[in-house]
């Protein structure tokens, strides 16, 4: 059974197995700000998904990720569909996400109905990364 919740403060362990780039300080903020949340298999946490809002206004997937055990049986797309509706039910139109060029993720993101929207290099030593594809989806349409 899969279910999918708003991350709360006790999830920082699990969250941080699987999330390293978020300090315990920011996590907890976006916990609160409802802009973390967890999908649980069997009741146990299982995968993650986390976000912010490009140009303080578009809802934009940050992350999303799920734990080895997990992957392939619908975690995924169980918790972008949660946070497409949710986004829907806050008003906005539009959802983004990126990923890199070299990333398996990109076709996941196509088979939900995001589209390609450019993307951007990085060769600042230290950033440096394959191509990031920016990737788009009108939440305007029957989900």
């Amino acid at each position: 059974m899969v279910r999918i919740r708003f991350a709360l403060a006790d999830d920082w362990d699990f969250w941080h197995g699987l999330d390293g780039r978020l300090s315990r300080e920011l996590f907890l903020r976006k916990a609160a700000a409802g802009e973390c949340y967890v999908a649980e298999g069997d009741g146990a946490p299982a995968g993650l998904l986390r976000w912010n809002r490009f140009w303080d206004e578009v809802p934009f997937c940050t992350l999303l990720y799920i734990d080895d055990a997990w992957r392939g049986r619908g975690l995924g797309r169980a918790l972008v569909a949660r946070w497409e509706a949710d986004m829907r039910a806050l008003g906005h139109g539009m959802a983004m996400t990126s990923t890199q060029s070299d990333e398996d993720a990109q076709y996941f993101w196509r088979a939900l109905d995001y589209r390609d929207a450019g993307g951007f290099d990085i060769d600042i030593p230290g950033y440096a990364q394959p191509t990031e594809l920016i990737m788009l989806k009108d939440l305007r349409e029957a989900p």
